[in-house]
C-alpha cells in the first residue's frame, strides 16, 4: 500500500539516475521487507549469495 505498486527501484529513480549520470551500471536490487512481523530472514540470508552470483556474473 505504501509504495502504490511500485517498486524499490521507482521509489529510489532519483537516486539512480545521479549514478547512471556518472556511468555506474545500475544492478538489479534485493529486498528483504518484513523481516520483524512475518520475515524469514534465514531465508533472504540464504538467497542472496544467489543473486550476487546471477547479478554479477561470479
Amino acid at each position: 500500500m505504501l509504495f502504490e505498486g511500485r517498486s524499490t527501484a521507482d521509489v529510489l529513480v532519483q537516486i539512480t539516475s545521479n549514478y547512471r549520470f556518472c556511468g555506474v551500471e545500475i544492478v538489479a536490487d534485493y529486498n528483504c521487507f518484513d523481516i520483524f512481523k512475518d520475515g524469514d530472514i534465514a531465508g533472504c540470508l540464504e538467497n542472496y549469495p544467489k543473486h550476487l552470483v546471477k547479478v554479477l556474473s561470479l
